[in-house]
């Protein structure tokens, strides 16, 4: 007897790496060769969204970034992000993921203004 070998079916079409679109002031921190701000999905259905960005409003549930229709998940999703205040150092701060395709900063500390934040590690199954 052989030895089988599961290998997923293809559900969707792959989307490469896009550029993210950027809300409230966040924009691609450019220095030192940073990735910028990107989604993508895979034949899976799988999407990633990654980058480094700067300068946005802080503040609860502000928006840095917009996900397309076929890149949403379906429900809420949470996620922890690596972020550089400059009152402070480096920490890490959450992030949701709506149905609306809406990525929103969760709850930074009271006053805080931000280095940089880094959308690594942000990857969930689309709703289809």
């Amino acid at each position: 007897m052989g030895i089988s070998v599961f290998e997923p079916t293809p559900v969707i079409a792959a989307v490469p790496m896009t550029a993210l679109p950027l809300a409230n002031g966040w924009v691609n921190y450019v220095d030192g060769g940073w990735q910028t701000a990107f989604y993508l999905r895979d034949s899976l259905g799988w999407v990633e969204v990654g980058g480094l960005i700067k300068s946005g409003t802080m503040g609860s549930a502000v928006t840095v970034g917009n996900l397309p229709a076929g890149f949403r998940p379906p429900a809420n999703r949470g996620f922890v992000c690596s972020v550089r205040y400059t009152s402070g150092g480096n920490t890490e701060q959450r992030m949701n993921v709506l149905p609306t395709g809406e990525i929103k900063i969760d709850f930074p500390p009271a006053g805080a203004t931000n280095d940089f934040l880094f959308l690594d590690g942000i990857r969930f199954l689309a709703a289809l």
